[in-house]
């Protein structure tokens, strides 16, 4: 039947019942190279046997027990007993009478010197609940004796075997086709990204990309030991105290997930002492344009000091990522401001302030520039706590003006 339903033979309703599917696959592992298929299945579940065992193990589709049980596949070797219940459409069922019945008729079935086993195969991407429910009501011995795999876990033991050269050809012909049929039926999973690039270009895009982000990295290291001296240290604390884009993606435009920036945010330890616990500072490296940018910001909104510490805490400096030259202005009564005007660009608005300068990134090719650019960060440290004592003084047409 699978290559009727393969070329389209069967109706909807037929190709959805998992009797089919069942017969499709433990009957290709009935015929080909048992090592490989029969074995592989049964290690997914957690069990090994010997090979003679493999080759002489007998199958059983749908045997009827004593009281009318019927799991979907009994295999029979010297030394084990297998039932195997699979599911397709229908979920493990919650009484779990069913798998209690299998477990009581297989116990009659088994001959002296045979182990029992119960190998539930399902859908989910993880043991069900169900399943885990039902060991849960059984002797820990017992319990041991059930155990679970995915259709999708045999789909990649499938594919696997077909690039087995070791399996015989007829072998691997038999398997083709149900791997043929795990993809029409959506059963494959997850496979990894198909490069849609020349190997030896993905090669060195990936080579690329990987030294930029070395560069990027021994920049911050280096960077963060100057400033540790200046009592500047990073927002966050731990390995992940550089942030790579820091904005939610959307299924919707998934051409910008691309990484375009890192960002490494940081703050005084002095800051809160001297009342501005609420600035933060977040050093900019661009990939797209080539460029690094220091940046610097205020919380204009008093009454909730902690706010932009936080956010940059939980976004780490994603809500800067628009920051480009068209969306800053003059700040108002710029005269007494402490800030060059023709120096940093500003924003202003949704409760903060912000400053920030862009350097090109080939300002910075050797070590001795790390040191100037930490100059640069500590000359926008000094210039947070200038602005935060003005913007204390135009607070209020500051925010008539954002209003406006």
């Amino acid at each position: 039947m699978t290559i009727a339903e393969l070329r389209g033979k069967l109706s909807p309703e037929t190709t959805r019942q998992e009797d089919l599917l069942t017969s499709d696959v433990f009957g290709a592992l009935k015929n080909v190279d048992r090592q490989a298929g029969l074995g592989g299945f049964l290690k997914l579940a957690g069990i090994e046997l010997a090979a003679d065992e493999l080759a002489t193990a007998e199958f059983s589709f749908w045997e009827r027990m004593a009281d009318r049980t019927e799991p979907d596949v009994i295999v029979r070797t010297a030394s084990a007993l297998l039932l195997i219940e699979a599911k397709y459409l229908s979920a493990l069922g919650a009484d779990r009478t069913q798998l209690r019945r299998e477990l009581d008729g297989g116990k009659k079935l088994a001959r002296p010197g045979q182990s029992l086993h119960l190998i539930a195969v399902t859908v989910d991407p993880a043991c069900p609940d169900a399943l885990d429910a039902f060991r849960q009501t059984l002797e820990p011995e017992e319990a041991t004796r059930v155990h679970w795999t995915s259709w999708q876990q045999i789909a990649e033991l499938m594919e696997s075997i077909c690039s087995d050269p070791e399996v015989d050809i007829v072998s691997r012909r038999y398997i083709e086709d149900l791997c043929r049929l795990f993809d029409r039926k959506n059963l494959r999973g997850f496979r990894g990204f198909t490069m849609l690039i020349d190997a030896d270009q993905n090669a060195q895009l990936l080579s690329r990309q990987k030294a930029f982000a070395a560069k990027v990295a021994n920049l911050i290291a280096g960077l963060r030991g100057i400033l540790q001296d200046q009592n500047v240290v990073p927002l966050r604390s731990g390995r992940n105290m550089i942030e790579r884009d820091g904005r939610s993606m959307s299924l919707e435009a998934a051409g910008d997930w691309v990484t375009t920036y890192y960002a490494y945010p940081m703050v005084d330890v002095n800051w809160t002492q001297q009342g501005l616990a609420d600035a933060s500072l977040v050093l900019k490296v661009f990939l797209d344009t080539a460029e690094l940018g220091i940046l610097g910001a205020i919380q204009l909104d008093r009454r909730s000091p902690q706010d932009l510490h936080r956010m940059v805490d939980n976004d780490a400096a994603g809500w800067c990522e628009g920051f480009r030259e068209e969306r800053f202005r003059e700040l108002p009564f710029s005269e007494d401001a402490p800030v060059e005007r023709d120096d940093v660009l500003v924003e202003w608005g949704e409760g903060r302030l912000a400053v920030y300068r862009k350097y090109p990134l080939c300002d910075f090719q050797d070590r001795p520039s790390i040191q100037i650019l930490a100059n640069q960060v500590i000359r926008f440290r000094d210039m947070m706590l200038q602005l935060a004592e003005w913007v204390t003084i135009h607070q209020d047409r500051f925010v008539e003006d954002d209003e406006g």
